[in-house]
């Protein structure tokens, strides 16, 4: 990508490229300062979220993985619809819970479908987590609301 941003909190340097952009705010983010990342990062065109969707998929951290999640959410884009299905699927931390909430604040017919997939793999396992299932059906719940007003 060859797309020019210009930082939005009026810095001297104009960053050359989205993957650029993404690892000056993901710097910032690795090293404790959220804020700064945050407010950068939402500031920029969605299609930042490209390259903060890979970095998520790259990051170890789960407490990273999160951070970079809650930013994506923030967006609003359906470009983040495969990333929230992949992350509401992991249990392994709270994550799926900011995939939900990204979900609902997507509020589409794509949202509902991943939500409807989710409970039927959880009504065809063996081991269904009760507070996981209540934790979708309540996303379920408000999205088909939104969409139905």
């Amino acid at each position: 990508m060859s797309e020019r941003i210009q930082n939005p909190r009026g810095a001297n340097e104009t960053m050359k490229t989205l993957q650029d952009t993404a690892d000056y705010y993901l710097k910032k983010l690795r090293g404790g300062d959220f804020e700064s990342a945050f407010h950068g990062l939402i500031d920029l065109d969605p299609a930042i979220v490209h390259p903060l969707i890979a970095a998520y998929r790259a990051e170890e951290s789960a407490e990273l993985r999160n951070k970079v999640l809650q930013i994506i959410a923030e967006f609003r884009t359906p470009y983040a619809l495969p990333l929230f299905d992949e992350a509401v699927r992991d249990r392994t931390n709270d994550g799926y819970k900011l995939a939900l909430d990204g979900l609902v604040t997507l509020a589409s017919t794509e949202a509902v479908k991943i939500l409807e997939s989710v409970l039927r793999g959880e009504a065809t396992s063996a081991a269904g987590d009760s507070e996981y299932i209540d934790w979708v059906r309540e996303a379920l719940g408000q999205i088909q609301a939104e969409i139905s007003k």
